[in-house]
């Protein structure tokens, strides 16, 4: 450490320069470490009156990636900041200003500004963050207003014009309201807010495709309409309930889905998916609860319906593992099977539940999100509905490992 000191008759300004290469530090929220011996600088200026700090003329800091600099003013006892001022915080993709203000009634008012934001890195940093890593009681109230150019969700995924606001009370991030833009130029509205006994959750989207690549979701899903619903009930120990419904969007490059209808000898149906337009579906619906900080996904009942094809789908992910645990069926010809659906006891016999089907290929899918096992059955494409439905229940691969279990599945 490096320190001079310049005295006039009501105060003295002190400098003080620090080397950090011998410091660790670690940021798992920002997704952000230095290790002992990598390089690093920080630097402060201070206005000390009286044997007390009034102001902090200048801070900065430069190691492993993270640049920031800025000032900050003192509150009147001296022992604390009012106002700290970033006037610009880099690192990795992010690049912004930020104020933090105290609030007399306690807690914290942020402003932050800028061109880019890296929510890959924050949202990763949040999953990843162990348990006992994590702030004990509740957090600080806090009021926060943003507006960013650009968020990316991943190496060439974002979302532009992002303006909004949200607020943590008692721990509970009460409100979450911000509109922006996916890379086609159409709108995306988020409104999360307090409602009753609990929070209720509502996500709009005319380019669900936009919508879901800009995330970092999946790449192949191109147009149609995104709408979230979900809510949940503070007071109970439940996880967060809702249902995602997509309309009207075209499926393209699946070749987790072209592997089940052609090892399924489904071979009409996988040759429709290797066509460039992929296939037109009208509908997906996925409920499903979540758990946080856990970050375990439960989806039940799913189903995709195009003309000629219905998938339905149930299972776990893990989130923080970055695994997933999922079964269900492909049915072919979806019409056709439907029409027989309807006939009076006939089609209760044949097609069984609502959104199944005469002739089916059972799936399982399991293991790294990314590149899962894929299992398929073709014994029970000629099975009927309710047949099928036993048979899968017996079946010696049935998936109910260590997921089931840990997210609570039964």
């Amino acid at each position: 450490m490096r320190l001079t000191k310049r005295s006039t008759r009501s105060a003295e300004r002190v400098d003080a320069r620090f080397d950090l290469r011998n410091a660790a530090m670690d940021l798992p929220f920002l997704g952000w470490s230095k290790p002992v011996g990598t390089p690093g600088t920080a630097a402060i200026s201070v206005t000390v009156a009286r044997g007390r700090v009034v102001a902090v003329n200048a801070l900065s800091f430069d190691a492993a990636g993270l640049k920031a600099t800025g000032s900050a003013t003192m509150d009147k006892s001296g022992n604390g900041f009012d106002v700290v001022t970033l006037k610009r915080v880099v690192l990795g993709r992010t690049d912004v200003s930020l104020q933090v203000s105290t609030r007399e009634s306690g807690g914290y008012i942020v402003q932050l500004r800028g061109k880019s934001v890296d929510g890959e890195r924050f949202f990763k940093g949040e999953i990843n963050t162990k348990e006992g890593a994590r702030p004990k009681g509740p957090r600080p109230d806090l009021a926060l207003q943003f507006a960013v150019d650009r968020v990316y969700f991943g190496k060439s995924n974002y979302l532009s014009n992002l303006r909004g606001q949200a607020a943590r009370i008692g721990g509970l991030w009460t409100i979450v309201h911000f509109d922006g833009q996916v890379p086609s130029g159409k709108p995306l509205r988020v409104r999360f807010a307090k409602r009753g006994p609990g929070r209720a959750l509502a996500i709009t989207s005319s380019d669900a495709g936009g919508t879901l690549k800009a995330l970092g979701i999946v790449d192949n899903v191109v147009g149609g309409t995104l709408h979230v619903r979900g809510a949940i009930v503070d007071d109970k120990r439940e996880p967060f309930a809702g249902r995602v419904t997509i309309k009207n969007y075209r499926l393209i490059k699946a070749p987790i889905l072209r592997r089940i209808t052609s090892e399924g000898s489904l071979e009409e149906t996988a040759g429709a998916l290797a066509k460039p337009r992929g296939v037109l579906f009208r509908e997906f619906v996925a409920p499903f609860t979540y758990r946080h900080p856990r970050g375990a996904l439960r989806v039940k009942n799913g189903r995709a319906i195009s003309a000629n094809l219905g998938v339905t789908f149930e299972g776990a992910l893990d989130l923080r593992h970055q695994r997933l645990e999922i079964d269900g069926t492909v049915v072919p010809a979806y019409s056709l099977n439907s029409v027989l659906g309807k006939v009076p006891l006939l089609g209760q016999v044949l097609v069984g539940e609502k959104y199944g089907g005469v002739f089916a290929a059972a799936y399982t899918a399991e293991g790294p999100l990314r590149k899962p096992t894929l299992k398929v059955h073709p014994l029970s494409v000629l099975t009927p509905a309710f047949l099928r439905g036993l048979w899968r229940k017996f079946r010696d691969d049935a998936p109910q490992g260590a997921l089931n279990s840990e997210f609570g599945v039964r």
